[in-house]
């Protein structure tokens, strides 16, 4: 069973270490400093003023602008928040990818299969190699694979194509997503005809076998997941469960399937590994879904802290990568002007427009927005005026003539991005339960944490609960 853990923890015994990161992680996140941070959106700071435990840096925040980025790099900011900063990198999980084992390109002629952009091309080279190495690991022989939440299915085809040639049932709840990953592999058949018609293909002593792969359209839980593996497979099958961004409690859903189907002797098919990357947290069933495991349960009866949306929000933040290159750099900025324009709107507006501490609005909504209303803030006040139904004429048409308005967009982009930079811990804590979940119910099987995809290409949460 492996998990890297951040490095202050590197010389902890090894039977208490995991223990002692979870309760470092609650005791963090129910601190009355981090708690405000997190339960205080900048919509509602703006309209009813900061809180108390922020005033040894809520003055500094508007001192100049741009401040926000000293957040960024915790750099000349003060003491106490650059401690919190400190606090915070430290307690979060390391996120490096190592050197994994790749697949050759899909297509199988150096280009992009159509469709698949080089996040994803990268994200479905790294899963299907790992799958596959994991399943020749395992103790159990293994053919068949489940892909759940399968999308357009570009995992699913790597999996049941050379080399792995895998039988995989593809489950997802969209018809969209099923039609187009059908649709995608009426093309590819048709194109792989028309190489073999025309001697295009590689010439092989022995021709590439290619596995099965069937669709099928589900809306996943516990029982249908059972219903739609034992429909589709031989009895007494080995069965590897793959999700490649289980949006929200699907994560959860396949570890409980995967846990109650280990002590279910007559089952149609046998559980022999698992690989599941999760994302938009968001979308997880609260409390259900969280805590899952009986470590973080115990020691949370001491700190009762509450995971909220807010938190699931900021969880999917990756400040690490925010300056990896000049278009995420330019995105970040992008961000923080997207709230700061959003927040200041709602201190100008009158009182039925005020939103609830969450940040939620109370009526009416703006809605998301073409990127492009963010040109400039007068820019901004007209494409809104009309959504929500106010009169733009008498607001400020300029930040920067406003001199109470410029120091509080300051003070809020370094409460938004301090918030951002709060978020990992939130996502290690998930991470966490989810590892020990598993450790403590298969203490026969391999449990590990990997850190499947490189960060830097796009993929945010690359970090994969593993079990062979």
């Amino acid at each position: 069973m492996t998990i890297d853990l951040p490095a202050r923890y590197s010389e902890q015994a090894p039977d208490s270490r995991l223990a002692s990161y979870a309760r470092d992680l609650l005791a963090f996140l129910s601190s009355p400093n981090v708690v405000s941070i997190f339960h205080h959106h900048p919509n509602w700071v703006v309209a009813n003023g900061h809180h108390t435990t922020w005033d040894d840096w809520w003055d500094w925040a508007g001192e100049r602008p741009r401040q926000w980025e000293r957040v960024v790099d915790n750099c000349n900011v003060p003491g106490k928040l650059g401690a919190l900063l400190q606090e915070a990198q430290s307690l979060s999980l390391p996120r490096e990818s190592g050197e994994r084992p790749m697949d050759p390109l899909l297509d199988g002629n150096g280009h992009l299969p159509v469709g698949m952009s080089p996040k994803k091309a990268h994200e479905v080279r790294r899963m299907s190699a790992f799958v596959a190495s994991a399943v020749k690991e395992s103790r159990a022989e293994t053919r068949h694979i489940v892909d759940v939440g399968a999308g357009q299915g570009y995992l699913s085809r790597a999996l049941s194509s050379p080399p792995h040639s895998f039988d995989v049932l593809a489950l997802d709840s969209s018809d969209v997503q099923t039609h187009g990953a059908r649709m995608q592999e009426t093309k590819i058949a048709r194109r792989r005809a028309k190489r073999k018609k025309h001697g295009q293909d590689d010439v092989e002593e022995t021709p590439a076998i290619f596995g099965s792969l069937e669709h099928k359209l589900v809306k996943v839980n516990s029982e249908s997941l059972d219903a739609a593996i034992s429909e589709w497979v031989p009895p007494r099958s080995n069965v590897h469960l793959v999700a490649l961004h289980a949006c929200g409690g699907l994560t959860p859903t396949i570890m409980r399937q995967y846990v109650a189907q280990t002590s279910v002797e007559a089952s149609t098919w046998r559980p022999s590994g698992m690989t599941a990357v999760g994302c938009c947290y968001h979308l997880m069933e609260l409390p259900r879904d969280f805590p899952l495991s009986v470590t973080v349960q115990t020691l949370n009866a001491e700190f009762n802290f509450e995971l909220t949306l807010q938190h699931l929000h900021l969880a999917a933040q990756c400040p690490a990568h925010w300056k990896s290159s000049p278009e995420a750099w330019e995105n970040t900025e992008l961000a923080v002007k997207k709230i700061v324009y959003r927040a200041l709107l709602v201190r100008l507006l009158p009182d039925e427009f005020q939103p609830h501490r969450d940040g939620m609005p109370s009526a009416p909504r703006l809605g998301r927005l073409n990127d492009s209303a963010y040109d400039a803030w007068s820019h901004f006040l007209a494409v809104a005026a009309p959504r929500m139904g106010f009169d733009p004429s008498g607001l400020p048409q300029s930040i920067d003539d406003a001199g109470e308005l410029a120091l509080l967009a300051r003070r809020v982009e370094v409460l938004h991005i301090l918030r951002c930079v709060l978020g990992p811990v939130v996502e290690s804590l998930i991470l966490l339960d989810r590892y020990l979940f598993l450790q403590e119910k298969l203490p026969e099987m391999r449990v590990d944490l990997v850190n499947l995809f490189d960060q830097a290409s796009g993929s945010a949460r690359n970090v994969a609960l593993a079990v062979w």
